[in-house]
């Protein structure tokens, strides 16, 4: 009889010592949400890569990896006036970044190469050859036209279409430019 006392004391210990292992384990565990988007699950390349989540998706980075999950707040997972983009724009009130202007913009309000905004070529002009890219991003070049007058209106400078912005201004005769091509 005092064997099996002893046994049932011994499964007992085992038992509690396992629900204890358990519970221990299972605190310790990582849940995996299957609403996130992981792009990595291996927490120490989270620290080096680099991503980036769409507008309506935060990003997270803890214990179970790294990625994208749905934002909290709203029925769709999108809290609107919660999201940023990289230069600070919020997509979801409809600003985006305007390189030209280099601020946010709502395209429907605010057109962003604007003719009306001109950038001073520099003061001192290249004295010699000058390299400039190839690529075709035109621009609406003012160009001293060697005209002085006495009298009003007497234009000083013609409008003349560039390749590009570096090729605009090595024309020494150019004083800046607007973005796009001149108007016809």
């Amino acid at each position: 009889m005092e064997a099996m006392v002893n046994h049932t004391r011994t499964s007992s210990a085992l038992l509690s010592a396992l629900i204890i292992a358990l519970f221990a384990l299972s605190a310790c565990s990582t849940t995996v949400n299957p609403s996130r988007v992981y792009e990595s699950k291996d927490v120490s390349a989270c620290a080096v890569i680099k991503y980036r989540c769409d507008p309506n998706m935060g990003s997270f980075s803890d214990n179970t990896g790294c990625g994208c999950e749905p934002r909290q707040g709203t029925d769709n997972g999108t809290l609107v006036g919660n999201d940023r983009d990289a230069h600070g724009c919020i997509p979801s009130a409809g600003y985006s970044w305007c390189d030209a202007k280099q601020k946010c913009i709502r395209p429907w309000e605010e057109n962003c190469a604007q003719q009306d905004y001109f950038t001073a070529c520099p003061t001192e002009k290249p004295t010699g050859p000058v390299a400039c890219t190839m690529d075709y991003n035109p621009v609406c070049g003012s160009v001293d036209n060697g005209i002085r007058c006495i009298r009003a209106p007497c234009p000083s400078t013609n409008n003349k279409t560039y390749s590009n912005r570096c090729v605009a201004c090595a024309d020494p005769k150019v004083y800046g430019y607007w973005p796009g091509a001149c108007a016809s």
